[in-house]
């Protein structure tokens, strides 16, 4: 916690998660309600605010980031094909239950792949960041291999499996990030 910077951007974060304390109250909840809702926004959203802002506040710290969610969608990749090819069903298969509706996994006559996330809108976004990262590392540290693959054959790997799950929002997302 003594690395956490002393700077009028950490205000936005604690607002973030003291909010639910606000609500809580203003909706008519006690005091335990609202000390319960703010016990989980900050573990939901303090918690990584704080560790990014320790480990990866720095030009290397975001590179290193970087590099793990693609190298971490580039393990996925596997799991993503295959239930691109033969349906979403792998949460079925190892925990006994779907996350959703399996009509919710059609689209544009194939599959949207969900593997072990909440949905596959989650899946789609992952893959988007991690496209935006590949290419920023592809165009910025050409040098950089993931398990001995050059960038650029994993970031144009990591666009087209992006494109595979089938996620308008998130390719537009992914799209914007590009760009920038």
């Amino acid at each position: 916690l003594l690395r956490l910077p002393r700077h009028w951007l950490v205000l936005p974060g604690i607002l973030w998660v003291l909010m639910s304390c606000v609500s809580a109250f203003l909706n008519g909840f006690g005091a335990y309600d609202a000390a319960s809702t703010t016990f989980v926004q900050f573990l939901r959203w303090g918690v990584p605010f704080m560790v990014g802002l320790m480990y990866f506040g720095s030009r290397e710290g975001m590179e290193r980031l970087a590099i793990g969610l693609v190298a971490g969608a580039l393990a996925y990749l596997p799991l993503v094909l295959y239930e691109l090819r033969m349906a979403p069903v792998l949460h079925h298969v190892v925990f006994g239950f779907t996350q959703h509706q399996f009509v919710q996994t059609m689209r544009l006559g194939g599959w949207r792949p969900m593997v072990f996330l909440d949905h596959g809108l989650a899946l789609a976004l992952w893959y988007a960041c991690a496209a935006a990262a590949a290419t920023t590392l592809a165009l910025w540290r050409p040098e950089v291999r993931i398990f001995g693959i050059p960038i650029r054959w994993v970031a144009v790997a990591v666009v087209f499996t992006s494109i595979a799950c089938k996620s308008l929002g998130a390719l537009v997302m992914m799209a914007g990030a590009m760009l920038l």
